[in-house]
């Protein structure tokens, strides 16, 4: 059985890809802290029920054109 995504994971390059987050707080930050391969995040509030994480880091490591 297929478990449909719940989120969706863009990539610095602008490719996206559909993520599913489990239910449980802990569950959920564990399972995005992977799918973006990273330790710690940012939360920002879009609408009440939209948040965008990101990776807090990403700047440092994921530098494009570098």
């Amino acid at each position: 059985m297929t478990i449909p995504a719940n989120s969706l994971l863009i990539h610095p390059d602008g490719t996206t890809a559909g993520v599913y987050l489990p239910e449980g707080e802990q569950r959920h930050l564990d399972t995005m802290r992977k799918a973006i391969d990273c330790n710690y995040v940012d939360v920002v509030r879009l609408t009440q029920h939209m948040d965008m994480w990101l990776d807090d880091e990403g700047r440092l490591s994921n530098m494009i054109g570098t």
